[in-house]
């Protein structure tokens, strides 16, 4: 079933260029200085919105934030970039930045999608104009970054890119790697981080250790021979080589009890493997914070005082929009006070960053996931 790609669906250009640009760009820069911009702004994003561990995004206060209005600008001239003219290291680097905050620029316009397919639908349909030529998530994942093989889909069995396709340039070898590098934004998928192409290979690397080192991914039962697994190996197995049990453990450090158990199983041969359902729900903070204070409502027994107006009220996130003091409520029809008033609202904490000490981080500190 595996051919080329065709377009299904109406693409979105996410970082189409209008006339009412608010940026001020100088023409004489050259595609490696937007590039620079561009990291730098992406390192801003990432510590301004992202959890210590990189797992979720407050999506709420990125949409409405300066830094991500400014990382729209800035992503509008990406077309300038000559992909062509990156070594293999700087086009792997740039793709999984690319890919991670292309993906949370779609969620803030489009809004999370609502079913698996609404997913597929996005990956498939979201774009951004770089090098003079559209790419989409679908295109970024497995036309870049694996070495343009088909999806791991069954509903996408097609690769992306025909040879003569000038996208073809920017391909990158497999690394199944990028595998624990990309973040689809949901629930089970790995860390989000930042990547130069100085440290490219060193965070891949981390970044496979900590997901296989983590038991809620790769869980060894050596005693009765099996290996519970996260489904992303089960999805693109053919990128993980026919030996799936001792590729797993070559991302494990020498000595590592889990790395030993997995070479004993691999090589008795009769490991029973099974992959873990994956969680989609949308890896946002502001989702979490509601949920957050709705059990914090209801253990307090304050539910009989507070309603909570879940139609009206959106994330419940610093600065979020919450029900007004003596607002009447549709549930009840007599008027209650709101737990969230504008009085209780401040401003989110701006944290300073260095953009340089980001890129020099050791790996021990990118346990941070910037």
């Amino acid at each position: 079933m595996s051919g080329l790609r065709k377009r299904i669906f109406p693409v979105t250009i996410l970082n189409s260029a209008h006339k009412e640009s608010r940026t001020v760009w100088q023409e004489s820069e050259s595609p490696s200085e937007v590039v620079c911009k561009l990291r730098t702004t992406i390192a801003v994003l990432y510590v301004r919105f992202l959890s210590r561990d990189g797992k979720t995004v407050d999506y709420a206060a990125l949409g409405r934030s300066y830094e991500f209005a400014n990382y729209v600008e800035q992503a509008r001239h990406l077309n300038t970039v000559d992909v062509e003219d990156m070594d293999e290291d700087a086009r792997k680097a740039f793709f999984l930045n690319l890919y991670n905050c292309m993906l949370m620029h779609a969620i803030v316009v489009k809004g999370p999608p609502t079913s698996l397919m609404g997913r597929h639908l996005m990956y498939d349909s979201s774009a951004y104009i770089v090098s003079r030529a559209v790419y989409t998530l679908t295109d970024v994942e497995h036309g870049v970054l694996r070495g343009n093989r088909p999806a791991g889909s069954f509903l996408m069995r097609w690769k992306s890119f025909a040879p003569d396709d000038p996208r073809f340039a920017a391909v990158v070898r497999l690394d199944p790697r990028i595998h624990f590098g990309l973040n689809c934004g949901a629930k089970s998928c790995p860390s989000i981080r930042y990547y130069t192409p100085e440290n490219v290979d060193s965070s891949l690397q981390l970044a496979a250790s900590l997901f296989v080192g983590d038991d809620d991914e790769v869980g060894v039962d050596e005693d009765n021979k099996i290996v519970r697994m996260s489904m992303i190996f089960s999805w693109f197995r053919e990128d993980f080589g026919d030996d799936l049990l001792s590729k797993v453990a070559s991302f494990l450090d020498d000595g590592d009890p889990k790395r030993e158990s997995l070479l004993r199983l691999s090589k008795d041969g009769a490991a029973h493997i099974e992959f873990r359902p994956y969680c989609w729900d949308l890896n946002s903070s502001s989702v979490v914070a509601r949920q957050g204070l709705l059990q914090k409502i209801l253990r307090k027994g304050l539910e009989k005082k507070y309603l909570l107006n879940e139609s009206n009220s959106g994330p419940l996130v610093q600065g979020a929009r919450s029900e007004s003091p003596g607002k009447q409520s549709r549930l009840s029809g007599k008027k209650v006070l709101s737990p969230l008033s504008p009085r209780s609202r401040q401003k989110p904490h701006r944290r300073s960053v260095d953009v340089t000490s980001i890129d020099s981080q050791s790996p021990a500190e990118e346990t941070r996931s910037l």
